[in-house]
């Protein structure tokens, strides 16, 4: 049988003048101008922002998609109430919303500095990751973001003083515009994968999995809450509704008694049971 030899890249004595002969040149994979090159499974290049970027797998990254997914977590409980039935509207709730957006702003930064598994490589080059991206999230993430903001402008007296007085007393519109903000659930697949790829325990993989599961559940229980309850809202005055109802009775006027008086509807759905709403 003849022998298996290496290609000579591979080799320990030839790869350092391979490497040498690389730069300047083209690669032919990537189609990318070199400055590059591949040590092991990561590729770098010698730019300066390259000391800033992190691997997708990184303590730093691990950590920011846990807190990305209480900023989604906080989004998906409070914008539904925010938008239809006008619950979580305060001092608290506008300083946690400010704090998300600042979080989000951050994360586009973020993104930009974060590698990404291709072709079974890490890709590490801050140009490759940062077009990579812009054609993938960015552009969703910036709309999102630039909602946020307008958001926060016109909760602030700010929105008078510019002039735009018929767009800051819009309350419905307001709310509605809140629901944009609810696009980030399409990121939280990936997160949750990245997530668990990260972990090597079967048990925590099982508990991830059904708290996963009953998440949305209830997620999807909380939007139908919150739906009912707006709904109620366009029933004209002239006609009985659920709200009015508990409305003429003082001791069930609270807007927490009635969002949990829908979410109990809610759920009742998904069961046998049922409720007099």
């Amino acid at each position: 049988a003849e022998d298996v030899q290496l290609f000579p890249m591979w080799d320990s004595e030839e790869r350092p003048k391979i490497l040498r002969h690389m730069t300047g040149s083209k690669s032919q994979f990537f189609g990318e101008t070199a400055g590059a090159h591949r040590g092991g499974e990561v590729i770098k290049d010698e730019s300066c922002l390259q000391r800033f970027v992190v691997g997708p797998s990184s303590n730093r990254r691990i950590l920011w998609d846990a807190t990305s997914i209480f900023a989604v977590g906080y989004d998906v409980l409070t914008v539904p109430l925010i938008a239809f039935d006008g619950l979580m509207v305060g001092d608290i709730s506008a300083a946690l919303s400010m704090c998300t957006s600042i979080f989000w702003v951050l994360d586009i930064a973020f993104s930009f500095m974060t590698g990404f598994y291709s072709g079974g490589a890490i890709e590490m080059r801050p140009r490759v990751i940062a077009r990579t991206y812009i054609r993938s999230w960015f552009f969703l993430d910036l709309c999102i973001i630039l909602v946020d903001w307008l958001l926060i402008l016109l909760d602030s007296g700010m929105a008078d003083i510019i002039g735009v007085v018929r767009v800051s007393k819009t309350l419905r519109l307001s709310r509605l515009l809140r629901l944009f903000r609810l696009l980030r659930l399409l990121k939280m697949p990936a997160i949750f994968d990245d997530l668990a790829s990260n972990v090597h325990s079967e048990l925590v993989i099982t508990v991830i999995s059904i708290a996963r599961s009953l998440g949305l559940i209830l997620v999807v229980n909380h939007f139908i809450a919150c739906g009912w309850i707006g709904l109620a809202a366009w029933v004209p005055s002239d006609m009985p509704c659920w709200t009015r109802h508990m409305d003429d009775n003082a001791e069930q006027t609270s807007g927490w008694f009635r969002y949990l008086t829908a979410l109990h509807w809610s759920l009742t759905q998904f069961t046998p049971a049922s409720m007099e709403v």
